[in-house]
Parts: C-alpha cells; structure tokens; sequence
C-alpha cells in the first residue's frame, strides 16, 4: 500500500546512512603529519615535559598537544583513541551503536540519520495508530480503542517500543543542534572544555579556556557548520 512504498525507501536510505557512518573515515589525522593547522599563531612556550604548547585563536590561548603515538602536534578539537591507534579531528563521540567514531568526516552523515530515525519512527507511530489500531477495532467489534488496546499485547508492545525508542531519538537532534548552534563537540560539553578548569595547568595558558573561541554566534555557527560540513575546526 501507500505506507509500504514510503517505508521501503526510507528504511534502504536509513540502512545507507548506517553503513556509511560506521564505515566512513571519522577524520584520522595522518601520522607524522606535523603542522597542519596554518594561519595560527603558535607560542614557544611548552610545559615541563614538552608535550603541549599555546595557540592564540581568535584572542584566545588555548593548549594545543602533542601526540608521542602518532608523532605530531595535533590539531585543535581532536583526540588520540587508543583503541584505534590514531588522532580524531574534530573528535565528536564514539558511537557504541554503529561502532565508529563520529568525528569531522562523518559528523554530517551522523546528523542526517538521527533526523531520519526519528522520522521513520514517527511514521510507524503514525500507522499503527491510523491503520492497525482502527483494524483492530473492527475486528473488536467496533470497541473502544483503550479496551482494543487492552486485549491486544501485540499492540501494546509495539506502542511501547516506538515511544521508548523515540523518546531516545529526540534528545539526539535536540542535544546536537545545541551544540552546533554553540560550534561545541559532546566531547567539549561532557568534559566542560571550555570555561572551567585551571587555565595554567601544566604550565602553558590555554588548557582550559575562558571562553570557546569557535564559538562566533549562532547564526555563523550554523553558517560554518552548512559549510564546512561538519564540525568547524578553525
């Protein structure tokens, strides 16, 4: 019917944007790759052991690290896994579901799918409860659909899911358009990166910043974030 010719390409697009989220490049910084952040001024002050230094951006210091595994200083809003042996950048969150990383070269593709489950899971809402439930009724001879709702556990079961199911959904789109309104990572919001924290810890200024210096304001946020793609790493 009407609903299956919706579904079917939904569900194949859906499946689409799983694979190639779990299986794209999340944004592995190339080893040894050294410098590759230009137009930054970098300070020569480096902490005890040497494994960090400051970077002014937009006015404000921030700690910039280097990584002894993959031998380079790397780049801002990134982050060495060692469960893969690489830096991230624009490292986002790991991903138990798909199990990946979300990090700059997937982060769109991530974002579209969570709007597309959603939809999807709206639409099954939609049918059972325009479709099925009123099949139901008849067959129940035109019963109440709380007492149709009652004797069929099937049904119940279904509601419940999708509801449960959904309700996780939401908070996905809500929570990532927060922070691209703000240009945060969830890894930045979790940790509390920006405005907390001793800003000298360590020995060089900047390893917690007073304020998000990619943060510009929601509209060039959203501006960056239309065109780079991704996660805005400058």
């Amino acid at each position: 019917d009407l609903q299956g010719l919706f579904a079917v390409p939904q569900l194949l697009l859906i499946l689409l944007l799983v694979l190639i989220v779990a299986l794209s490049n999340p944004g592995l910084v190339e080893k040894g790759h050294g410098e590759d952040l230009l137009g930054e001024d970098l300070g020569e002050d480096l902490d005890d052991l040497g494994r960090a230094r400051s970077v002014c951006v937009r006015n404000v210091w921030v700690r910039k690290e280097f990584c002894r595994t993959c031998e380079l200083w790397r780049p801002l809003r990134s982050k060495h896994l060692k469960e893969s042996g690489w830096c991230v950048e624009g490292f986002d969150h790991y991903c138990q579901l798909l199990g990946n990383v979300i990090g700059r070269g997937n982060y769109l593709a991530f974002i579209v799918l969570v709007h597309f489950l959603v939809l999807f899971t709206l639409e099954a809402l939609v049918v059972l409860w325009a479709c099925v439930l009123p099949d139901r009724q008849r067959a129940n001879l035109d019963g109440y659909w709380l007492e149709t709702l009652v004797f069929s556990p099937d049904l119940c079961c279904a509601f419940a899911y999708l509801l449960a199911w959904l309700s996780f959904e939401l908070q996905m789109p809500y929570l990532h358009w927060f922070l691209i309104a703000r240009n945060l990572t969830t890894n930045e919001y979790v940790k509390s990166h920006w405005g907390e924290g001793d800003p000298q810890r360590g020995g060089v200024p900047g390893t917690y910043a007073s304020q998000n210096p990619f943060d510009k304001g929601y509209k060039a946020n959203l501006f960056d974030f239309c065109k780079e793609g991704g996660i805005a790493t400058t």
